[in-house]
């Protein structure tokens, strides 16, 4: 059954996510962790047993492995407005690169999944890459604290010279205890070895600092959400996508930062929209995924590189339900028949 959106409702912001990882880093799993706790579905699949929302294809359940990316829109109410998601779950195996550029074209940020048990991966060592050289801001993720707790500085530490990069704590940690994280965005505290770090990019809020150091907390929350877009740092949360430890912190770091709603480069494109991926749908036969560049309404000429063209019918999408919609804001991802 299709719903039709009311074509007048709009939001204030997006965020065009993606989640990188290497393969078995616990990419998918936090995927549907985020999904299952913000009631996106009733219940948490796995992927041993083929039953999670974005690896639907009969070779992602053989193999276990996503091959293809796979966009899930909902909406979250917080800090009294409400923001589209667009969540992107990319493959983590080299082999689908292809899917994992098509991703990095539409999206406003990533979150990067390390698996704290392990190494830094060659594929983490790429993906960053990648990343960096598109210019998106970057999550870290500290992945699979429920059967392991490493020296979390020391892998920061590591992070820091291995990619020449300055990735902060935006988290306390009670006693080396992974049930005790707090997220810097809810715990009430002053420490300034965590908040510091997000003043320091700006002699603007340095000099504020300074002058009202009792309110190191409210200045530090604000060099986070300014300067991350601007890429002076990048955050690090850890947790547990098995477990949900940090997920809610996850969710509200990337709902809470600043971002770019659409790109310079994609922007540049003299388009109505930009074609990141093509699928051949069960029931709707051929559908594009595009990014709005400008505000889109159901039958209305659009132009993609100077050709114009029509979007017959316009969907928001869950995986593989799609909705039908009237409208599109400009930012927002949304899948297309194109006639």
């Amino acid at each position: 059954m299709i719903e039709i959106r009311n074509p007048r409702m709009k939001y204030l912001q997006f965020r065009n996510f993606g989640i990188f990882a290497h393969i078995d880093a616990g990419k998918t799993t936090l995927t549907e962790r985020i999904l299952f706790q913000e009631k996106v579905i009733s219940s948490f699949g796995d992927i041993e047993s083929g039953t999670t929302e974005t690896d639907f294809l009969d070779d992602e359940i053989s193999r276990g492995i996503s091959i293809q990316s796979a966009v899930v829109q909902f909406e979250k109410t917080i800090y009294g407005r409400t923001i589209k998601l667009n969540l992107i779950d990319t493959p983590g195996h080299l082999d689908f690169d292809e899917q994992v550029d098509e991703a990095l074209s539409v999206i406003d940020l990533a979150v990067l999944v390390v698996d704290v048990r392990s190494q830094i991966q060659t594929q983490t060592e790429y993906l960053w890459k990648r990343l960096f050289e598109k210019k998106i801001p970057v999550i870290l993720f500290l992945n699979k604290l429920d059967s392991y707790l490493p020296d979390l500085r020391k892998i920061i530490l590591n992070l820091n010279k291995k990619f020449r990069a300055s990735f902060f704590p935006a988290y306390f940690l009670k006693k080396n205890d992974p049930q005790k994280i707090e997220s810097i965005l809810r715990a009430e505290k002053n420490e300034e070895e965590i908040l510091i770090p997000f003043i320091e990019w700006s002699e603007e809020l340095s000099a504020r600092y300074l002058k009202f150091p009792n309110e190191i907390r409210s200045i530090a929350l604000e060099g986070l959400k300014t300067g991350f877009h601007k890429r002076f740092f990048f955050p690090v949360l850890a947790g547990s996508a098995k477990t949900g430890i940090g997920v809610n912190d996850l969710i509200e770091l990337v709902t809470f930062v600043e971002t770019d709603l659409i790109s310079p480069e994609v922007n540049e494109s003299n388009s109505s929209a930009y074609i990141f991926k093509k699928q051949i749908h069960p029931q709707h036969g051929k559908i594009y995924y595009l990014k709005a560049l400008c505000d889109i309404q159901k039958n209305s000429d659009m132009y993609y590189f100077d050709m114009k063209i029509q979007f017959d019918n316009l969907y928001f999408c869950k995986s593989l339900s799609l909705n039908e919609t009237l409208f599109v804001s400009r930012g927002d991802l949304f899948v297309a028949k194109v006639s």
